[in-house]
């Protein structure tokens, strides 16, 4: 079995295959383990996905129809942001978020830096680590023991962290050459997207971001996980495992 990515919570982490998705939910009085099966998009959405740069902005779509709160979190932050930067004296498209009030780049760092503090601060940061570790060692070994687990790094290539790092850069670059309009962050979603695909060909210029990307998952988006942190990523991994060995 391949895992296709994870996720942590509050309180609980999972896991997700091509087909199936398994969360581990601790709670006071017990440990409860689901495993759904994954809701897909509609099939032209699912061909578009695989068009080059289209996918990128195909993705909001797939999101709004899939995880509708992500999307409308999503688009709260973008209306902040424009609210931010509303000109009194000219309410045209280029003045309404123009950086008149705050500065993009100052926006996204409070934003960033904000989500780090509730995550280093909140068991999510725990989960967030021992979801890294057990899929590490799921990959390289399939070896699922605690002991075992234990032994892997909390730091992701595939974490989401390194593609927000990418994004902040791309941005960044684009926001000092053109300024900031309507499809400068549209522009750099894309680019990002894009970069990401084929990171094994960009390698000389992805992985020294990617070690930027380490750092931020390492010292504010993990923290060091209990033994019950990484039993319930565990057990995740290994209910998918089992629906997916029964399903086949």
């Amino acid at each position: 079995m391949q895992l296709k990515g994870g996720i942590a919570g509050m309180h609980s982490v999972s896991f997700y295959s091509d087909r199936y998705a398994a969360t581990t939910v601790n709670k006071k009085q017990a440990t409860n383990v689901y495993v759904n099966k994954r809701e897909q998009g509609p099939r032209f959405l699912e061909n578009i996905m695989k068009w080059p740069f289209i996918r990128a902005y195909a993705l909001f779509l797939y999101v709004f129809l899939i995880k509708r709160k992500m999307i409308i979190t999503v688009l709260l932050s973008y209306v902040l942001i424009i609210f931010l930067n509303i000109s009194r004296e000219d309410n045209s498209m280029n003045h309404m978020v123009l950086p008149e009030t705050i500065s993009p780049l100052l926006f996204l760092a409070l934003l960033l830096g904000g989500a780090a503090f509730v995550i280093r601060l909140t068991p999510i940061g725990k989960y967030h680590a021992a979801e890294h570790m057990a899929a590490n060692a799921y990959g390289h070994s399939g070896d699922l023991r605690l002991e075992n687990v234990k032994q892997y790094s909390r730091i992701s290539r595939y974490c989401g962290t390194n593609l927000v790092i990418l994004f902040l850069i791309v941005f960044t670059i684009l926001y000092m050459i053109f300024g900031f309009h309507v499809g400068i962050a549209f522009f750099a979603w894309g680019m990002t997207y894009e970069m990401r695909q084929y990171d094994q060909y960009l390698s000389y210029i992805i992985t020294p971001i990617y070690y930027v990307g380490y750092a931020a998952q390492y010292l504010l988006f993990t923290s060091k996980p209990n033994d019950k942190h990484l039993q319930a990523a565990i057990k995740a991994i290994q209910a998918l495992e089992k629906q997916e060995s029964t399903t086949d």
